[in-house]
């Protein structure tokens, strides 16, 4: 195979990035692209030059001369369209989150594996230069044995269609989105979070989630997610990490605070990418890593191509497999069961 050839299915934001960047990028060909939404579709294939459309997705995965494809829909459809490319023999690069249910993400893995596919799901966030350069720290023993990690990322006031215009209206929506800016912000922070630790195995989850902002206002305009979300996880090798994640709050969100990393030999801020740890005489010694630049939104293409080259290669992913997407979905779902409970569950 010489070029990888891919269907789009969906005709949304995420879909024009990935035809218009990620995979011109990898130098993957758009050969066919699907949506329910005609208008869409057209619009999609027009400017990119997408000659083969379908209002149905079963249509496109039956082509002969599509290798993989790429799931742009809402999170509860990227089930039942990732399974059904995968038993068309398609590889398949799903949007995040990778599902609404556990259950969902463990059908997609299985089925992956059984199709002898790839699976990848579009968390970005760990292939900033920024995140690769922490990853390097922390596996050279810098820091040490690290007990205890904090991830939190703030919007002031960021909720879909409430305070961001012209998104679709599923983002509102639990049973389409799967939740808010817990399965929203808070998958990508975990994702983040839980492959600089090197994935440990878990034990347990404890979380909270509010709506308090302007509350009688938003519902009446259909917002009936999480905006807010707190939790603790715990991991079987002792250690913990916290959660904190805010579409809609009430602080300066420059002041959230990243990710934080702490190790009993030395501490490293993944933010502003600062290494803390003592002097010979025991006083804090802050010493700032450099970080390769990066163009703003170069992890978009870095994504496609690494699924792309992983196919032409034939290798397996280096990055963001669909076992650790169900890896974040076990910690999605067992916080959102926690908040609803009220108590801490195990994952």
């Amino acid at each position: 195979m010489d070029k990888v050839r891919v269907g789009i299915i969906g005709a949304g934001k995420i879909a024009r990035n990935h035809a218009k960047v990620g995979f011109p990028a990898a130098k993957a060909e758009v050969v066919a692209a699907a949506d329910i939404n005609e208008a869409a579709l057209n619009a999609l294939g027009d400017e990119f030059g997408i000659a083969q459309r379908y209002t149905d997705w079963k249509d496109l995965v039956a082509r002969d001369d599509i290798d993989a494809v790429s799931v742009a829909l809402p999170p509860f459809l990227h089930a039942p369209a990732t399974l059904d490319a995968l038993k068309a023999g398609k590889h398949v690069l799903c949007e995040k989150p990778m599902s609404c249910t556990v259950a969902e993400a463990e059908a997609m893995v299985q089925a992956a594996k059984e199709a002898d596919r790839k699976l990848m799901v579009y968390y970005r966030r760990r292939l900033l230069n920024a995140t690769q350069k922490a990853k390097a720290i922390i596996e050279s023993g810098a820091l040490g044995t690290v007990y205890f990690a904090r991830t939190a990322g703030y919007r002031f006031r960021g909720r879909p269609n409430i305070d961001m215009k012209n998104l679709s209206p599923w983002f509102n929506d639990p049973a389409k989105a799967g939740g808010g800016v817990l399965f929203d912000l808070g998958g990508y922070a975990l994702d983040q979070l839980c492959y600089l630790l090197g994935w440990p195995a878990l034990k347990s989850v404890c979380a909270q989630t509010y709506r308090e902002i302007d509350r009688e206002a938003t519902e009446k305009r259909g917002f009936n997610v999480d905006e807010f979300v707190v939790g603790m996880i715990r991991f079987r090798n002792g250690a913990t990490a916290w959660l904190e994640g805010a579409s809609a709050v009430n602080m300066d969100p420059r002041q959230a605070g990243g990710t934080k990393l702490f190790g009993d030999k030395a501490g490293l801020d993944a933010g502003s990418m600062t290494l803390y740890k003592p002097d010979a005489e025991g006083q804090m010694q802050a010493e700032t890593i450099d970080v390769p630049p990066q163009e703003q939104g170069a992890n978009h293409s870095a994504i496609c191509v690494e699924f792309v080259n992983a196919i032409l290669k034939d290798r397996p992913l280096t990055v963001c497999t669909g076992e650790e997407g169900l890896y974040v979905q076990r910690i999605l779902c067992g916080m959102q069961e926690s908040a609803e409970k009220g108590c801490e569950v195990e994952v």
